[in-house]
């Protein structure tokens, strides 16, 4: 049996969730970009997959993080100065009807992130294990990228190229 959308709406957040796009070097870094602590990547899992099997559509608000200087330089865009701009809230919409959904879309201070049944999993996954999918991008038009856990940092393969000159 699955849960219904008030399972869904029973949910807390947890944890920090930083949430962010680059204004620079889109062409390296294109899309919506994330880390997150292992409280955030427990709770966020947890609303995946709750709003997965749900059998109505759902939705909830989630508060971004904006991204320090220690969380920039994972990803290490020109060092970690890359301009960027952060939302100050995530709104995930789980469609039912659209079974190939996925947008997200800014608007004021708040991105809206479509999801249907074909990329909700995924998403998921990512969340609940953002090391697996460390320096790699889930979805299409635009892209999310996992930059892993805060308690975990690792450079990226482009830091450790830029130490070794």
């Amino acid at each position: 049996m699955g849960y219904n959308a008030s399972t869904v709406d029973k949910w807390k957040q947890s944890g920090t969730l930083f949430f962010w796009r680059f204004k620079e070097n889109e062409r390296n870094y294109p899309g919506w970009h994330f880390m997150l602590d292992s409280f955030a990547s427990e709770s966020m899992a947890a609303l995946l997959r709750a709003m997965r099997v749900s059998a109505e559509s759902c939705e909830r608000t989630i508060v971004v993080t904006r991204p320090t200087e220690v969380v920039l330089r994972v990803p290490n865009n020109r060092g970690g100065a890359a301009a960027w701009s952060a939302p100050a809230k995530l709104r995930l919409e789980y469609s039912v009807d659209n079974p190939a959904a996925w947008s997200l879309g800014a608007e004021n201070s708040v991105v809206r992130w479509q999801l249907g049944a074909e990329h909700i999993s995924i998403v998921a996954e990512a969340f609940a294990d953002p090391i697996k999918f460390f320096d790699s991008s889930i979805g299409s038009d635009p892209v999310v990228w996992s930059w892993g856990l805060l308690e975990r940092l690792v450079p990226n393969s482009s830091l450790e190229r830029t130490r070794d000159r």
